[in-house]
């Protein structure tokens, strides 16, 4: 069994956002993988609506480089 959570979340417009997590996969032989996924969530409903509002997403998954391994690479190219 894996585990996802949340590591980043930036605001795109009112009402979505951009919310990337990573996802800790068991590989079956006792190793865990790690990949990140970039998810566009928005949101539907009023917030002052009991039980209307919820969150959705918007597309598939993008799988994204790692946040360490996206600065490593910036700092290659800048070099």
């Amino acid at each position: 069994m894996g585990q996802i959570s949340v590591v980043r979340s930036v605001p795109v417009r009112p009402g979505a956002w951009s919310v990337t997590v990573v996802a800790e996969l068991e590989t079956g032989d006792e190793r865990t993988t790690v990949r990140y996924y970039r998810v566009p969530v928005l949101f539907r409903g009023a917030p002052e609506q009991v039980g209307g509002a919820s969150f959705v997403v918007a597309a598939a998954p993008a799988q994204v480089p790692g946040p360490s391994a996206g600065r490593r690479r910036a700092a290659e190219l800048a070099g």
